[in-house]
């Protein structure tokens, strides 16, 4: 009888329609023990046999089910990495495009002649910040100073910019 205790209320149930007992699923695991030992098919070693089966076809189930799980749980993983990487290289793809798209591209000024413009740079790396305490000329003069500078540059191939932007010193 101990042996039936390793069992629980779903493997007893299938012990109960293995050996044609008929039971009512909302039993209790303390009735079915008692209708399967009172049961007139009890054979103690075949009761025994046929737990000790369901038990073990039980836990294959569901060491097989965990199984798939985690291969589905892997295989989604590896796709949202892959997802991740291709939308990560057509980014960088995007990026050069128009990376290329805006190096060197020929406009049309007013008199219909054509004008290629250079590498673009931003405003607040060639100026400083104007202090109002200060003269306005004197920022003007210093504008135009690195706008020269710039633009003298960019017709040697950028060779005259300093490395990490413009400072005071650098007028």
């Amino acid at each position: 009888m101990k042996y039936l205790a390793k069992g629980n209320k779903p493997d007893l149930l299938s012990v109960c329609e293995e050996m044609g007992v008929e039971v009512d699923q909302s039993s209790k695991v303390v009735d079915i023990k008692k209708l399967i030992l009172n049961s007139q098919f009890y054979v103690e070693e075949e009761v025994k046999i046929i737990l000790d089966r369901v038990i073990s076809d039980s836990e294959e189930q569901e060491r097989n089910t965990q199984k798939e799980r985690e291969e589905r749980s892997k295989q989604e993983e590896k796709e949202r990495e892959e997802r991740m990487a291709l939308e990560a290289r057509q980014h960088e793809l995007e990026l050069r495009k128009l990376e290329l798209s805006q190096q060197n591209q020929p406009l049309s000024d007013e008199s219909g002649r054509r004008v290629e413009i250079g590498p673009k740079i931003q405003l607040t790396q060639i100026t400083t910040k104007f202090d109002e305490k200060h003269e306005i000329s004197l920022y003007l003069i210093n504008f135009e100073r690195k706008a020269h500078r710039i633009s003298s540059s960019a017709k040697e191939g950028l060779g005259g910019l300093p490395v990490g932007g413009f400072t005071s010193r650098t007028l």
